[in-house]
């Protein structure tokens, strides 16, 4: 017993020695800011629900193509402008939204997929931006395409405006329903 724990010491101590001789190639740095006050999403926006218009499978015949565009806006309040007593953080100066990746995310896509047993298939529902150009939904919040706006200094305030519109990933759309959702945080660049 005791040469089985003299071997694996010895085992241990050259497994330690033999990390020890690995050189690094590099550092890692990271960098970022916190800020000391977040916004709040004004009740009525935060949890909101879009209604997409009612449309013909005919209207989504060919893919690509799209219909329904339907206009949201996530109002911000409570951005707190100036830092406070010993506060050395830098306030939020500007906001923007982060749809985030979940289980209905089509992330090759960046587009959302219909929930429910009756879903109407060959079609996602697509955010826009507020230059109505596709939101990359799931990927990384600077490169989804959101807008970023400026919070208005005076109160604290600030909109963000996009849009929901379908569109056809297949020349044969079936009816049924078109439901789904994200969820979404605010992000301060």
């Amino acid at each position: 017993m005791k040469k089985i724990a003299f071997a694996m010491s010895l085992f241990g101590l050259a497994c330690a020695a033999a990390n020890t001789a690995h050189a690094s190639d590099g550092t890692v740095n990271f960098t970022g800011s916190i800020v000391a006050s977040t916004c709040q999403i004004e009740p009525g926006t935060n949890n909101q629900v879009v209604s997409l218009p009612r449309v013909s499978t005919s209207q989504l015949a060919s893919v690509g193509a799209t219909i329904g565009r339907t206009p949201f806006v996530f109002l911000v309040s409570g951005c707190e402008m100036n830092a406070e007593g010993g506060d050395t953080s830098a306030p939020a100066k500007k906001v923007s939204v982060a749809f985030e990746d979940g289980p209905n995310v089509d992330l090759s896509t960046g587009r959302l997929n219909l929930t429910g047993a009756d879903a109407a298939s060959g079609v996602q529902i697509q955010i826009l931006n507020d230059k109505y150009e596709p939101v990359i939904v799931g990927s990384s919040a600077s490169e989804q395409r959101t807008q970023t706006v400026d919070i208005n200094t005076d109160s604290g305030t600030a909109a963000l405006v996009f849009s929901a519109q379908y569109i056809a990933t297949s020349a044969t759309v079936t009816g049924g329903s078109a439901n789904s959702y994200v969820t979404y945080s605010l992000v301060y660049p």
